[in-house]
């Protein structure tokens, strides 16, 4: 069986949304999936992620970075958000990313995690708007 290359799933009850990216697709791939799951969830600016990047190999490219802050600006606008969002990965190179591109997404504090469960207590002990 093939694993999917993009999924993400909600929970309501701790308002959180866990993304997980795989494999090593294009950039417009995992973007557009993202973006089409933004659009999919009734009031987005509630909901903390984790976005788990541990089993995926491809990059995120800048303009792709760029259109998904432009989707969430959109889909958020006009609501106080003040989201947390996990990265859960063990690449170097996604931890320095994260830490570059932090003023694609001035609403939100992102930190990057090698543990789930350290991921996890960060990304819920903080309570996002109701």
């Amino acid at each position: 069986m093939v694993e999917p290359t993009f999924t993400y799933d909600v929970d309501a009850a701790n308002r959180l949304i866990t993304m997980r990216l795989a494999g090593r697709e294009p950039s417009a791939h995992y973007a557009d999936g993202i973006i089409a799951a933004y659009g999919d969830i009734p009031e987005l600016w509630r909901y903390n992620r984790l976005i788990d990047h541990r089993k995926f190999s491809s990059l995120i490219t800048m303009d792709d970075l760029k259109r998904m802050s432009e989707a969430w600006s959109d889909f958020t606008r006009g609501h106080d958000v003040r989201a947390r969002v996990a990265i859960l990965t063990r690449n170097p190179l996604t931890q320095a990313r994260v830490a570059a591109h932090g003023a694609l997404y001035p609403d939100q504090h992102k930190r990057t995690f090698t543990s789930v469960s350290e991921a996890m207590d960060w990304v819920l002990e903080h309570e996002t708007v109701k």
